[in-house]
């Protein structure tokens, strides 16, 4: 196995990886967003022991009322046994708000809040549309294509399929130079991987100014200096 074979494979490994792990955030802010409106209407409730201990500093940023974080503990009992809980909330320097009834699926007392409410908040409904957000965007096709123009050296337009970030897909009937796929392209490594995979054109007139700029013609476009 080549090291271009090795790297192309380490790759990919690596956005899958980012794939599951971005995704499974997506569908756990959506879980929990919506277990909290399932526990207040389907839920059982009973009263919580609670205890709070507040951490952190004060944010100035917010009202008197919401300047500090306190951390939220609870315990309650369901058939004799013994459940507990945390959660955060915002509160003052002396003091924080809580309820000490908590809800609780009766097949599965594990699964508890007691910031439950039947009716969704604001923040429920941003965190099912963040959770479908990352959802969509890490599970999009890669492979959709689009019709962009390229120069060619005859002056002509052509038209070809853009490389994704995943392949670089080319028309093997079409043009596709180094200086091109430097200025529309993201993912270098894989755009210039799979270019030299189909074979490099000796015959492209890609040439890389001092001043970083990829050109085909005879002189910079961006700063003028001729081919050397």
């Amino acid at each position: 196995m080549s090291k271009r074979t090795v790297k192309k494979e380490q790759s990919k490994a690596v956005k899958i990886f980012w794939k599951i792990f971005i995704s499974l955030i997506g569908i756990l802010l959506i879980f929990i967003a919506i277990n909290e409106v399932a526990l207040g209407i389907f839920g059982k409730t009973a009263i919580a022991t609670v205890s709070t201990r507040r951490v952190g500093g004060s944010n100035n940023n917010e009202p008197p009322e919401r300047q500090y974080d306190w951390s939220v503990d609870y315990s309650f009992m369901v058939d004799g046994n013994e459940y507990n809980g945390h959660t955060t909330h915002k509160g003052s320097a002396m003091s924080v708000n809580y309820d000490n009834q908590v809800h609780y699926y009766s097949f599965a007392p594990i699964i508890n809040s007691i910031d439950a409410n039947a009716i969704p908040s604001f923040g429920t409904f941003i965190m099912i549309g963040l959770g479908i957000f990352l959802l969509i965007i890490m599970n999009a096709d890669p492979k959709k294509k689009k019709r962009i123009a390229i120069p060619s050296l005859n002056k002509t337009t052509k038209t070809v399929k853009a490389p994704s970030n995943e392949n670089c897909e080319q028309a093997k009937d079409e043009r596709v130079t180094m200086a091109w796929l430097m200025k529309n392209t993201t993912d270098y490594d894989d755009s210039v991987e799979e270019y030299y995979q189909n074979g490099w054109d000796i015959n492209d007139p890609s040439w890389q100014c001092e001043c970083g700029e990829w050109n085909e013609k005879e002189f910079c476009t961006k700063c003028g200096e001729h081919k050397k």
